[in-house]
């Protein structure tokens, strides 16, 4: 999935992997809730299922690997 986010969807889930997800999209000038959403529709698509809660964290289920793939980009 994620070789199909663009950048900033890209950092915008290291920076929920760290916590800062909220900060991060308004830094950027994207409200937090469109991201999520943007995010959670891709993923929808290719995976079935949401990778972001509604608190902007990753679900657990895929935390491991969404780091690991991240880290490797």
């Amino acid at each position: 999935i994620t070789e199909v986010l663009s950048d900033g969807q890209r950092n915008a889930l290291r920076a929920a992997l760290k916590g800062d997800f909220s900060a991060y999209c308004r830094d950027i000038g994207v409200m937090a809730e469109n991201m999520r959403g943007e995010i959670n529709e891709i993923a929808m698509e290719y995976i079935g299922d949401m990778i972001l809660e509604s608190d902007f964290s990753v679900l657990e289920d895929y935390k491991a690997e969404i780091e690991a793939v991240l880290h490797s980009i």
